[in-house]
């Protein structure tokens, strides 16, 4: 189902089932969703804390819009618009790609020192990273490229922080889909508190730290040479090891037919993943909400302390929490404290 492959005019990107949010109604909620404990009729899509949909709506029917400072349930709270992305009154400047190196053409900047800064950009372009230790800061970029941002292989350390990336439907080089946020098929990557929207795969990477970020209303489109909608994940990883997801934001609004694949996927397409951590995040959507793994072969991961909400379907994911077939009491694996956060089992144990 999902697939990894250098293409698309000798670009290098990670190619794998994405993205459009369609297939909805989105739904405008004009105040903060910041309330003491999240409350929901179960099956009814509903916003954390507020209402988006009528009791006779669909499971489904409704896409969380990107508005309020975060999501809540008792004291616990995980990101939102209001705290990830460019911070509030940075002063930006606006550019075109090939900007601000000069490398690259009028769809992708590149950058080739070591060590490079960007900071305080308003990007109409996106960025390809041919170096190590490259810092992407307190920028916004709208991508019209196969990714926002994207490290290429044999490189690493890459940091995208305080970022706000978002794709344009309909308008993107593959068949008008942007297919990544942030992708890598390098090392390392550091992603904190950035908020990426309208891709297919929010961010696709195997080895780094995803934290303190907001991944929302995936984008569904048919890429070149296919019939169906490409599958979408807000993160994705196939086979990596070393991956770190912690306190994040995960959404995923598209049904079945339009690509829905999860919030959360480890996959084991290019050999079993390991020592990866998914924990203390707000997840939602997809078929399953998270494939944590593969059915054999992986080890070292552990699942922890994350809550599922049932703010698109009935049991987070459109078939359920969790990929059942993708857990397996394998060395160091571990899965606990993971619960329903609403719906009719809220507080109840999600378990594989």
């Amino acid at each position: 189902m999902h697939r990894i492959t250098d293409w698309a005019r000798g670009l290098g990107t990670r190619r794998l089932v994405a993205v459009v949010a369609g297939g909805g109604v989105v739904v405008a909620v004009a105040v903060a969703v910041a309330v003491a404990a999240v409350a929901e009729t179960a099956g009814t899509p509903a916003a954390p804390g507020r209402s988006v949909a009528s009791a006779s709506d669909p499971p489904g029917a409704a896409t969380v819009a990107c508005v309020g400072s975060g999501f809540t349930a008792g004291r616990r709270s995980w990101p939102g618009c209001a705290d990830t992305g460019v911070p509030a009154k940075t002063a930006l400047r606006s550019i075109t790609s090939p900007g601000p190196t000069g490398k690259g053409d009028g769809y992708v900047t590149e950058i080739t020192k070591k060590g490079t800064v960007i900071n305080g950009v308003n990007l109409t372009g996106s960025f390809d990273v041919w170096a190590n230790d490259v810092t992407i800061e307190n920028s916004r970029i709208t991508t019209r490229n196969w990714w926002g941002i994207n490290l290429r292989h044999g490189y690493t350390g890459l940091k995208v922080l305080h970022d706000t990336i978002i794709g344009v439907p309909g308008k993107g080089i593959d068949h008008g889909g942007e297919d990544y946020g942030v992708s890598s098929s390098g090392g390392t990557v550091d992603i904190g508190w950035t908020n990426i929207s309208e891709v297919g795969e929010g961010i696709s990477m195997d080895s780094g730290f995803v934290h303190d970020s907001y991944l929302h209303n995936l984008q569904a489109f048919k890429p070149q040479g296919a019939k169906g909608y490409e599958h979408t994940d807000d993160i994705i990883s196939d086979g990596g090891s070393g991956l770190t997801i912690k306190h994040n934001t995960l959404l995923n609004q598209l049904p079945a037919d339009r690509g829905a694949s999860a919030s959360v996927g480890l996959y084991a397409d290019d050999g079993s993943p390991s020592d990866d951590v998914v924990e203390d995040n707000f997840v939602a959507g997809g078929a399953y909400a998270i494939y944590p793994g593969g059915p054999s072969g992986s080890r070292g991961i552990v699942v922890e302390d994350n809550v599922f909400s049932t703010v698109y379907w009935r049991g987070s994911g459109i078939y359920g929490p969790v990929s059942r077939s993708y857990w397996h009491s394998g060395r160091g694996n571990k899965w606990a404290d993971n619960v329903f956060v609403s719906g009719s089992r809220v507080g109840r144990a999600v378990k594989p």
